[in-house]
Parts: C-alpha cells; sequence; structure tokens
C-alpha cells in the first residue's frame, strides 16, 4: 500500500510529464545543442536525471541565458517538496510546473514558457538528426572561415601578422599537438596583432562543445558565434599590463592559403 507521501510525488511528477518543456530522456550536451539552436532568451528545457541521486534530485533544468546555458538542479525533500539547487529563493514548491510558474514571474533570469512548444519541436528534430544541430568546430567547417589557417603553427602566425601590420588583424589556427601545453581542451591559437606585438590567446572546447577564450567568458556553440561576440566587445590580452583591445575590426583579410 502506497503512502500519501508516494501519492503525493506520483501525482507531482504527472503534472510534470504533461509540460512540453519536460523531457525523460536528453543528455546535458543535447539539451545545450537545442538550446542555442534556439538563441532566445529565457527558453529553457527539464530533463530527467539518471544518476545515483536521482531521488533526492530527480530533475534539472537548463536556461538559455545571454549567450551561456545556466544548469540547475532540482531538489526534492522528504515531504515530496521542490526546489532549485543554488537559487536565492528557498520557496518550497509542491509540484515542478508550480515551481516554473512563479520562476516564471520572479525569477531574474527571464525564464519564459513561451518557447516551449519551439523546444518540443527542435528536440524532436534533435532525436530525428543531431547532426543538423553540430557546431562548426572541426577543420572541414573551419575552413570555409576567412580567418582560419589550416595547419600553419604560432610561428607561422606570427610571420603573417608581422607582414600585416595592421591592428586588429587577427587568424586562428588548430592547436598543435606538439605544443608543450597539456591541456587538452584547449584546441585553437588565436594570434592577433597590436602595436608591434603579437598577442596569441588559446580557444578552449569544453566537455559541452562550447568554444571560449581561456580564463574568460563567456562561452559559445561555435567559433564564428564567439567572434561575432568579440567584434562587438573588447578583449583583455595583455593582463600585465591590464590594457583591452577590440581585436575585431570590420574588415578581415581573406588571404590565399
Amino acid at each position: 500500500m502506497k503512502s500519501l507521501n508516494q501519492e503525493s510525488d506520483m501525482d507531482s511528477d504527472i503534472d510534470l510529464l504533461l509540460q512540453p518543456y519536460y523531457f525523460d530522456n536528453l543528455s546535458v550536451d543535447s539539451s545545450v545543442a537545442v538550446l542555442k539552436a534556439i538563441k532566445e532568451e529565457g527558453a529553457f528545457l527539464i530533463r530527467k536525471r539518471t544518476t545515483d541521486d536521482i531521488v533526492s534530485q530527480p530533475y534539472a533544468i537548463s536556461i538559455y541565458y545571454g549567450p551561456t546555458i545556466i544548469h540547475s538542479r532540482i531538489n526534492r525533500n522528504s515531504n515530496g517538496g521542490f526546489t532549485l539547487e543554488h537559487s536565492k529563493i528557498k520557496k518550497v514548491f509542491e509540484s515542478v510546473p508550480k515551481m516554473i510558474e512563479f520562476l516564471e514571474k520572479n525569477d531574474t533570469c527571464k525564464l519564459t514558457t513561451k518557447y516551449s512548444m519551439l523546444v518540443s519541436k527542435i528536440v524532436d528534430m534533435y532525436r530525428t538528426n543531431p547532426k543538423i544541430f553540430r557546431p562548426i568546430g572541426d577543420d572541414e567547417d573551419l575552413n570555409q572561415l576567412p580567418y582560419f589557417i589550416s595547419k600553419k603553427s604560432k610561428e607561422d602566425l606570427e610571420i603573417i601578422l608581422l607582414n600585416i601590420k595592421k591592428d586588429g588583424t587577427f587568424f586562428i589556427t588548430k592547436h598543435s599537438e606538439n605544443n608543450l601545453s597539456r591541456d587538452k581542451s584547449i584546441k585553437y591559437i588565436m594570434g592577433i596583432y597590436k602595436s608591434n606585438k603579437i598577442f596569441f590567446l588559446n580557444i578552449t572546447k569544453s566537455v559541452y562543445d562550447e568554444y571560449s577564450i581561456e580564463l574568460n567568458e563567456p562561452s559559445f556553440r561555435s567559433i564564428p558565434e564567439l567572434v561575432k561576440h568579440y567584434n562587438y566587445a573588447e578583449l583583455r590580452i595583455d593582463r600585465e599590463r591590464k590594457s583591452t583591445l577590440r581585436i575585431f575590426e570590420k574588415y578581415i583579410l581573406d588571404l590565399i592559403r
């Protein structure tokens, strides 16, 4: 015979199962790909977790916030109430849909259910053909970009940039396996010309297939998105001098490779 708490838990779970933003079998990587494809502020989805602590933390929420994806676990206490982990909101909710309703009205992350049907549609598309959401990241795709130079070393980039001698000029090449760095997350090297100096920055790739300038947020789903962002933002390249540089000018030199 089931206890009242067990029956209450089942009712709250059923309420969630009926929501278009809930998915029973979706990975973290898939969640990131879906939300990055939508690119709408406040779009979100909830997925069932499959780890050992599934009883106390049965669900997780992923929210598109700016160019980044925020992930948080949803906790369930011994009385069947739900709370959002690491949130300033300490309110306990009788169900996850009630939590979402509250967050949509009161939270600062601009969470909204108006994209829920779109999220559901994109998830269906993703499950049918995951490749259509594959980020631009391999050499074959990057070779289409005018600022990417394949099979060049840092020394090659330095020579090319010193010959051009225009502030803000930059190029990207694949990180060499022979590089002394042991950080396997570094995938590409960016060379930038500024005031007769060449600055090199590492572009890392996270476990979620997102790219970022090393030690610098935010992260992006593709190299072109990263470039587009810094076309309108300043990037610190000389930490010792605390100077900033608008590295991406309106022109991009399309060199013959």
